[in-house]
């Protein structure tokens, strides 16, 4: 998560696909946290950081397809797979879809 400083810089932000995505960060450093399942964020005590002097994005937006986002709403895709949120596992039968521990 980036800490409460630095510049995001936008030259164009798009709303739908085809359009462009396009700016830059300055000086801006991301910190490791937790987030709860409550969505609380807590500063990771002696955590790992990334600083970035200056990174510039222009990207093209695409409409997402139905195994990219969330999976089932219980954890993140990668690839052709979820990483499920804890008390989640990945389904057997669907590697798109988390599902829960028993």
């Amino acid at each position: 998560m980036p800490r409460a400083e630095g510049l995001i810089r936008f030259e164009e932000i798009g709303s739908q696909a085809g359009e462009q995505l396009k700016g830059e960060m300055v000086d801006i450093t991301f910190q490791e946290v937790t987030i709860s399942e409550s969505y609380q964020t807590q500063v990771v005590t002696d955590g790992e950081s990334l600083h970035l002097d200056l990174w510039s994005f222009d990207i093209v937006l695409e409409t997402p397809t139905e195994a990219e986002g969330e999976c089932g709403g219980h954890g993140q895709i990668h690839g052709d797979h979820c990483h499920c949120d804890e008390g989640y596992q990945l389904d057997a039968n669907d590697s798109t879809r988390c599902i829960p521990v028993d």
